[in-house]
């Protein structure tokens, strides 16, 4: 059976506001929010209508109110004041439960502090917020400022109807502000009311991104509401996994927290509705100080249950979500491998005692290997450095000092590459043969020379360079050795490869060695006396 709705208006400070009341039960006044009309609320007055006395009405500017001069919140709470006078001179014989949402909230906080007795008890929804920190900041201002601007053209698509609201976009982005000066001193005004109150939160006040101000705003809401309750221990608080319009996507959840907050007296109870798991992927990371990308990786790894998508599509996460990921966060920030991290959530102390000083001794031996390529890099600010060990740097730097031609520093660098890769344990030897051998004018003087027969394209210079050369050889091992001039063991095709990469990077060594061999001499890498000689 369909209940009997009244309609009558009040006028008040220029404007008229509709009122409708209807139902059966306690005495409830409905207040809404900024931007929210009767028509918004009309799920929601229905469910109320079952056990309550519904009255509700629509702001100026707002439904089927007429518009103003001014929209302050002390306007607002004008016309608050104005529809419960009237309430009273129709014969109101008791105190109704204020409901009030967003700027409502605010509002019947505000009335029920100046008017002590006036209401039964105070349902709060997703308002009348003492959050620690201001919503609009500075750098908050261009966004809030577009945001206004889409609300005012969302609202002209309405105008000539019940839901039409006729403030401009200014007028919107100013009571934004206004609201925050507000609540920083809402506390003040719960001090003064003795009645029940009844908070009903959403957990996404700010929306569900998880990038930008979102996060952050969502955690600030209920910082306030967790300081409200230390505040006031008495307020009862119920959180639903919704947006701040709640009031229209979750009508039927709050009429029920709404009845079920009234106590047999009227009181309201200290039960808390609380939709568990309530945090999007993007509230979860911010909370636990990592990405959503990381938390989809700890999914993948299987350190992170990822639970089931919900009713809206989105997957939500639990309190304790929030602890298991600051853990793994915590481990593998330490340097333990993911593929560990669950073993060491799992173990018991002793356990995971004997993993920790296992891990520690794996980073320590990484540490000393990294340590040992910081080293090795270092070394490569010269190209020397790159395939060669210190002693032959040593030797190549000493060559350049002696004014020895680049490109003959180059040909003995690159015949010292593979020759060190091959035999390393005889490099040192070799370096010292060769320090103590470049100490002999001559051999400086054929390294000089021959720098200069690069770029001499006759065959007198080499000429003069082969005589040079096997008077020397031929010298030396006679007074000394022929081991001491060849002491380069090497198997003969590794010998014959290194004479090929000279041949190539130096055109006049090939032509050095037919004439060297014409002198008793053969070879390159391995010199040789022929035999006759």
């Amino acid at each position: 059976m369909t209940e009997k709705t009244d309609h009558f208006t009040v006028h008040h400070d220029g404007v008229t506001i509709p009122v409708s009341r209807g139902g059966r039960g306690r005495l409830l006044v409905l207040c809404p929010g900024l931007l929210t009309t009767q028509a918004d609320l009309r799920e929601l007055t229905e469910l109320l209508r079952r056990d309550h006395d519904v009255v509700t009405f629509d702001f100026r500017g707002h439904g089927l109110s007429s518009a103003a001069e001014r929209y302050s919140f002390e306007a607002f709470l004008g016309d608050l004041v104005a529809v419960m006078a009237e309430l009273v001179r129709l014969g109101m014989s008791s105190a109704p439960v204020l409901v009030g949402h967003s700027l409502g909230a605010d509002l019947i906080v505000h009335y029920a502090a100046e008017y002590p007795g006036a209401a039964a008890e105070l349902v709060l929804i997703d308002g009348a917020n003492p959050v620690p920190d201001p919503f609009i900041g500075e750098a908050d201002l261009p966004e809030f400022r577009a945001m206004a601007e889409d609300l005012r053209h969302e609202a002209e698509r309405a105008e000539g109807t019940p839901r039409q609201v006729l403030l401009t976009a200014q007028d919107i982005l100013d009571l934004n502000l206004e609201v925050d000066v507000v609540r920083s001193a809402i506390l003040d005004r719960y001090r003064k009311i003795d009645r029940p109150i009844s908070m009903i939160m959403s957990t996404r006040m700010a929306g569900d991104s998880g990038e930008g101000r979102a996060p952050w705003r969502n955690r600030n809401w209920r910082a306030g509401i967790e300081r409200l309750v230390r505040e006031r221990p008495h307020v009862s608080t119920s959180w639903l996994d919704a947006g701040h319009g709640l009031v229209v996507t979750h009508a039927p959840d709050i009429a029920r927290i709404i009845r079920s907050t009234q106590g047999p007296a009227g009181q309201a109870t200290s039960e808390v509705h609380e939709t568990d798991p309530m945090l999007t992927i993007g509230e979860l990371a911010s909370y636990a100080g990592v990405t959503v990308r990381a938390v989809r990786h700890y999914h993948a790894k299987g350190l992170l249950p990822e639970p089931e998508r919900d009713h809206s599509g989105y997957r939500r996460y639990g309190a304790g979500a929030v602890i298991e990921l600051i853990r793994i966060r915590t481990l593998a920030a330490a340097g333990v491998p993911l593929a560990r991290v669950r073993e060491l959530l799992e173990a018991d102390e002793e356990e995971f005692a004997a993993a920790v000083e296992d891990i520690d001794k794996r980073l320590r031996a990484e540490i000393r290997e990294r340590q040992r390529h910081r080293e090795r890099i270092a070394r490569l600010a010269a190209g020397d450095n790159l395939a060669l060990p210190p002693e032959v740097v040593a030797f190549l730097d000493h060559l350049r000092k002696l004014g020895v031609d680049a490109r003959i520093v180059q040909v003995e660098r690159d015949g010292w590459i593979p020759l060190a890769a091959h035999s390393p344990e005889r490099v040192p030897q070799w370096v010292a043969r060769k320090r103590e051998q470049i100490a002999d004018p001559r051999l400086i003087d054929f390294h000089l020379t021959l720098g200069r027969a690069f770029d001499e394209a006759d065959d007198v210079r080499l000429v003069e360079l082969a005589d040079k050369l096997a008077d020397y050889l031929t010298q030396t091992a006679d007074e000394q050795g022929e081991d001491y001039v060849d002491d380069v063991d090497i198997e003969p095709p590794f010998a014959k490869l290194m004479d090929t990469l000279a041949f190539d990077s130096t055109p006049p060594a090939r032509r050095l060695i037919e004439l060297l061999r014409q002198r008793g001499w053969t070879g390159w890498t391995k010199l040789e006396r022929t035999v006759g000689r």
